[in-house]
């Protein structure tokens, strides 16, 4: 065992220590009032603690923990994401024939717009989770419920991403230029 540490878990070929503080940086007292929180940058003893925490692998190599860190690969679902990038790619083409960037949306709607068709599109799910007729002269198709699902989560998307970019925009933060000529040229590839 290696001194100064100490084992709080462990699985697969991986094994998580704790530093102690009392060896690794002379700390003494409460965390509020300890040496290393005074000289730690404001850390908090929970800070230190939590920064202190460190995998070890069977092969020796060192990596801090994920504490605190998003967890995309699980919070999202990639096959939802691939679904989602057939419906926007689908729907790339516009009734006048041209293709529009793949990023068109963010250049900005209205968040109107973007409400009025969430309303729409939810009361079409609402009516298609009953198995009553969206449209009494097509007959229904499973495909069809996935197609609401990719809108709804589209005009939620842009929604927020609306909202997100006035909130960027009031800091003063610069953001990516969505007219950029060097994408452009990217931008109508399938």
């Amino acid at each position: 065992m290696f001194a100064g540490l100490e084992v709080i878990e462990s699985h697969a070929n991986v094994t998580t220590y704790k530093r102690t503080y009392e060896e690794e940086h002379d700390c003494m007292g409460d965390g509020a009032t300890s040496k290393c929180a005074r000289n730690g940058n404001g850390l908090t003893q929970k800070d230190l603690d939590e920064l202190a925490t460190i995998r070890t692998y069977a092969t020796g190599a060192t990596r801090d923990t994920d504490a605190g860190k998003l967890k995309y690969e699980g919070f999202f679902s990639p096959s939802v994401l691939r679904r989602r990038a057939e419906y926007m790619n689908k729907h790339r083409l516009q009734t006048d024939g041209e293709l529009r960037r793949p990023d068109n949306w963010q250049l900005g709607i209205a968040k109107d717009d973007y409400a009025d068709s969430l309303v729409r599109h939810s009361v079409e799910f609402w009516l298609r989770h009953r198995d009553e007729d969206v449209t009494p002269d097509k007959p229904s198709d499973p495909q069809d419920m996935e197609e609401v699902i990719c809108a709804i989560m589209f005009n939620c998307e842009g929604y927020l991403h609306e909202i997100l970019k006035a909130k960027k925009e009031k800091r003063g933060e610069v953001r990516y230029d969505l007219t950029n000529d060097a994408y452009e040229a990217e931008w109508s590839k399938p």
